[in-house]
């Protein structure tokens, strides 16, 4: 877990504290282990390091929670994107999932940039974030099949 939890620090620890929400390592660690666990923990490397991952977690039937999305800002390229994007493609084929929600620090840019080329919408916020939504619907996977 030591390198999912040093990724994290090293995209995220600004953002967060900056956020008023310091990352606890401890709670981290536990989620993703959690993830892990449930198989739920999908990532890419190269060469055995680790470039990029993402966890998800089952809210109800249909609707999944992303809680982590974080790739190593050395490689942030198509690759990287293409080899996650590919497996949660797979798994909300495989899942059935009707609808993804993820949650993004108003101040990550980033991220919120990344979610709305996806497709997310905002259906809350407040002074921190943004949550976002994503219905899964034929429309949306055409448009994925571009991407």
């Amino acid at each position: 877990m030591d390198e999912y939890i040093a990724l994290d620090l090293l995209t995220l620890s600004k953002l967060s504290e900056e956020a008023d929400r310091p990352i606890d390592v401890s709670k981290y660690r536990a989620a993703l282990a959690l993830a892990k666990h449930a198989g739920l923990l999908f990532e890419c490397r190269k060469n055995s390091e680790l470039r990029g991952y993402f966890t998800l977690r089952e809210l109800t039937k249909g609707l999944w929670f992303v809680p982590m999305f974080v790739v190593h800002p050395n490689h942030r390229n198509k690759v990287v994107f293409w080899s996650l994007f590919s497996q949660l493609k797979t798994f909300i084929t495989k899942h059935h999932v009707v609808t993804l929600i993820s949650n993004v620090y108003r101040n990550n840019e980033l991220s919120n940039n990344f979610h709305k080329k996806l497709g997310f919408l905002v259906t809350r916020e407040n002074e921190r974030g943004f949550e976002y939504t994503l219905e899964i619907n034929e429309t949306l996977r055409k448009k994925w099949q571009e991407v």
